[in-house]
């Protein structure tokens, strides 16, 4: 009897959740409209170039919740990156950002990218430099830590 008690309840405040969410998700990033996101910014060092071996790469994403325009609620997405590690033939190890997916390999390789200052920077200038502009959005205080950015085509494997 409990069970169906509990049942009952969760049915009923996911159907009130779901009511209060808008019918469609927008279309395209057109349909957003960014306010309030200035001095949201990534402080980059000059472009640099890196030769070492690729150690580990991981995939992942940086979260954040966007609202159409005239609209109360929003949505969440996430963006996807791809972490690198690399290790020079001095033994220094970087890890670095490559802002987008793609099918890197471990071994040998070039890399160019541009150093983040302190290491640091939020998601919320990440998702505003690399995603979108459209559209509010918001990705909480998060901070995302890196030696720094890698250049869009910006490794290589011919050594």
């Amino acid at each position: 009897m409990k069970t169906s008690v509990k049942h009952t309840a969760l049915l009923i405040a996911s159907s009130i959740f779901l009511a209060s969410c808008p019918s469609d998700p927008p279309k395209n990033q057109s349909e957003y409209n960014v306010s309030g996101q200035s001095g949201n910014h990534i402080n980059l060092g000059e472009e640099q170039t890196i030769d070492g071996i690729i150690i580990d790469i991981d995939h992942s994403f940086v979260p954040y919740k966007t609202r159409p325009k005239m609209e109360s609620s929003g949505y969440g997405n996430s963006h996807p990156i791809t972490w690198i590690t690399i290790k020079t033939e001095i033994d220094e190890t970087k890890t670095l950002l490559y802002p987008f997916t793609s099918g890197f390999h471990r071994g040998r390789a070039k890399i160019k990218y541009n150093p983040v200052k302190n290491n640091k920077f939020t998601a919320s200038a990440f998702i505003n430099k690399y995603v979108t502009q459209d559209g509010e959005f918001d990705s909480g205080n998060m901070e995302i830590r890196t030696d720094g950015i890698i250049v869009k085509g910006g490794v290589s494997y011919d050594l």
